[in-house]
């Protein structure tokens, strides 16, 4: 079959295509603004000068959780006083060397003024959809990383598994699924809802 732009057949089983900007070399500020001129179907994460390739940005499914969980968020205090679930933010953590995007990072109204004027507040609560093509020693750095830049509480959302591992710490991860709760503390105490509502049926 002929090549496309964002996907290769090989013998009728499909290929993910490779990432093509994978170990180009650029300057943090630079990132933090750059826009990949070719949808290559990977999302790009920032490592002491490199680009690193992570798995697609947001799927349609994908997407349909996130819409999930921010109709959940909306109800809360939080919401109503201006705080927003952002999708796939470029966070900077200075200190790590490093500029992860998670696929949801909670920020608040004020921390959203600071990054008008160019900081780069850490966001308390972040959310990453884990799909079965996830490297196991990433998914550890991440955690790693944000837990030591000041992050409080992530959320890794397996869809396959339709479980949500909900971690208040490096150390301490609760599996939630069906009627469990899913909750957002430390971060947010206000903020939770049952695994199940987030694995919304196309």
């Amino acid at each position: 079959m002929p090549e496309t732009p964002d996907i290769l057949y090989d013998d009728e089983i499909l290929v993910k295509p490779k990432a093509h900007y994978a170990g180009l070399r650029m300057p943090l500020e630079d990132f933090l603004e750059w826009k990949p001129t070719h949808a290559d179907g990977w999302k790009y994460e920032w490592d002491n000068g490199i680009l690193i390739a992570e798995e697609e940005t947001m799927n349609a499914y994908q997407l349909l959780i996130f819409d999930a969980i921010l109709r959940a968020f909306t109800q809360t205090p939080e919401y109503a006083e201006g705080a927003t679930l952002m999708p796939e933010a470029r966070c900077k953590f200075e200190k790590l060397g490093r500029a992860r995007q998670p696929d949801i990072a909670y920020f608040t109204q004020a921390q959203m003024k600071l990054g008008a004027l160019g900081e780069h507040p850490v966001p308390a609560f972040v959310v990453e959809v884990v799909s079965t093509h996830d490297n196991g020693n990433e998914l550890e750095k991440k955690l790693r990383d944000y837990f030591s830049v000041g992050v409080e509480t992530v959320w890794y959302v397996y869809t396959d598994l339709e479980m949500v591992r909900v971690y208040s710490s490096l150390r301490q991860g609760l599996y939630c699924a069906g009627e469990d709760i899913c909750s957002a503390a430390p971060a947010l105490p206000n903020f939770q809802m049952k695994a199940a509502s987030i694995f919304v049926k196309p």
